[in-house]
């Protein structure tokens, strides 16, 4: 790979990860903390908070080429990961979607931002160099 692709793959990363916590602070934490416009219980929101952190992590690892915990958790956590969304998106979503957006259309709007997310924590998990 070459210094300039490298370069521009590292700066699209350091973007997304930045970009990434701002929608975290924008839409989960008041969701949680404050206006309910989440219908679910609070172990649900709990989780997804958790699931939050432990996310930022890996990609903040991935991203800024750092060991945080062992493979083997990024390689279990993984998978949790991807049934964890697609719960939220299949059974807790349809019930309590905000304002007038279909479900469908609120699916497509969290798959665009969190693909890059599975993709770091992906990469990081089983093709990282660590």
């Amino acid at each position: 790979m070459t210094t300039k692709r490298k370069k521009a793959i590292d700066i699209f990363w350091r973007t997304y990860f930045f970009a990434y916590i701002i929608i975290l602070i924008i839409g989960v934490f008041p969701s949680v903390f404050g206006e309910n416009i989440w219908t679910c219980s609070i172990q649900i929101k709990i989780m997804d908070v958790i699931f939050c952190v432990i996310n930022v992590t890996g990609l903040f690892a991935y991203t800024y080429e750092k060991n945080v915990f062992k493979p083997v958790f990024w390689k279990i956590f993984f998978p949790v990961l991807l049934i964890w969304h697609v719960y939220l998106n299949v059974f807790v979503m349809p019930v309590t979607k905000p304002g007038n957006i279909t479900i469908l259309r609120w699916i497509m709007i969290d798959l665009s931002i969190h693909t890059p997310l599975y993709l770091a924590i992906f990469l990081y998990a089983f093709k990282s160099k660590r």
